[in-house]
């Protein structure tokens, strides 16, 4: 309950030693909510700490934080998440873009600066629409590259088309409604896919409010993938590569079900991607 009383450093330390249960990053969790109620960075916040917290401000704070505690995700509860370069619009249609993912977006910068255009790039199950987006920026001036986004729900392109707007994408990246890449014509010189990959025995409470279709695929998690792998090759240009986000259990799943693959890790040392193709 407010407390006409408290400053704002005490309401925040005492909502995150509530989140604290729940969450692992709980004092972020609480200065973000904070500084969204009041609309300022983290120096506006920590300039306001001994300041007393008005019961209007403290009560839409308490409210923003109890959805924290009952497991939603700050990026729903914010409604935006920081993805390399940009910020992207998410709610429940969507999956929660991971740091991870940004590795693919410098694997497919890498790869591309090596090879001058024109290059045709698709985005796999697009979801907010984050790497083929944030890739489009980061790209630049080069326009010699056609970027493709697809997702098989009409939920998620919604959002996608959302944050493509706001970046100005609109003649940059195509969304295409598709599962993986039925109907879609090649070829593609690079083919981007974060596919759900968990197992069903790998549900979590912190994961409980993201769209399960976005999350699991079937009893090893690699279900998708097979069936990607299965029809890539009808699109994939001679010389042109996949890079896959994986579960780091299921690297040997790649290799076993692919040629010419390579494992590559992401920032924490852990088996990450699959780099199907010509890497080199």
């Amino acid at each position: 309950m407010p407390d006409p009383g408290r400053s704002f450093g005490r309401a925040r330390r005492e909502a995150a030693r509530r989140l604290d249960e729940t969450s692992e990053t709980a004092a972020l969790d609480a200065e973000l909510i904070l500084r969204e109620v009041l609309g300022v960075d983290r120096v506006g916040v920590l300039l306001r700490d001994l300041e007393p917290i008005p019961t209007d401000v403290d009560a839409r704070f308490q409210a923003l934080v109890e959805r924290r505690i009952a497991g939603e995700p700050v990026a729903y509860i914010l409604n935006r998440k920081g993805f390399r370069t940009i910020e992207l619009y998410v709610d429940e249609r969507v999956l929660v873009p991971r740091p991870e993912t940004e590795e693919i977006v410098a694997l497919a910068l890498g790869w591309l600066a090596q090879r001058p255009g024109p290059r045709r790039v698709v985005d796999v199950g697009t979801g907010s629409g984050a790497i083929a987006l944030a890739l489009a920026v980061e790209l630049g001036e080069r326009n010699d590259i056609e970027i493709i986004a697809t997702d098989v729900s009409p939920a998620a392109l919604d959002v996608a088309a959302r944050n493509r707007g706001t970046l100005s994408l609109d003649k940059r990246v195509q969304l295409v409604r598709a599962d993986l890449l039925v109907g879609v014509d090649g070829p593609f010189d690079l083919v981007l896919a974060n596919l759900p990959y968990l197992r069903l025995d790998q549900r979590d409470p912190s994961i409980a409010r993201e769209p399960e279709e976005a999350l699991f695929a079937g009893k090893d998690g690699f279900e998708l993938y097979r069936k990607l792998f299965d029809d890539v090759g009808r699109v994939l240009a001679n010389a042109g590569l996949i890079v896959a986000e994986i579960d780091p259990s299921q690297a040997e799943f790649g290799v076993d079900y692919a040629q010419r693959v390579t494992v590559s890790q992401d920032a924490w040392g852990r088996d990450r991607f699959l780099l199907v193709g010509d890497w080199a």
